[in-house]
């Protein structure tokens, strides 16, 4: 997988999560909005795994870092 579809794919599940691309040299660095936590990926990837892992982090994030009546990123989304 090309690095440009990497990139449109993670921006595409990050972003209704508040996430947002702060830089991208080497590796993905994406800052959150409310709590300026960051997550960093690598560029290039050969397994579809590395989606699961990230949204894995993005869920623990939003169970340790946000209050628990705006936690509604949490839930497993069909689609």
């Amino acid at each position: 997988m090309n690095t440009k579809k990497h990139k449109k794919i993670l921006i595409k599940l990050l972003t209704p999560h508040g996430w947002e691309l702060h830089r991208e040299s080497n590796h993905f660095v994406f800052c959150h909005k409310v709590t300026n936590r960051k997550l960093v990926t690598g560029k290039s990837t050969n397994s579809r795994r590395v989606y699961k892992v990230v949204m894995s982090g993005v869920r623990k994030h939003d169970a340790k870092y946000l209050p628990k009546n705006d936690n509604t990123n949490t839930e497993k989304r069909v689609g």
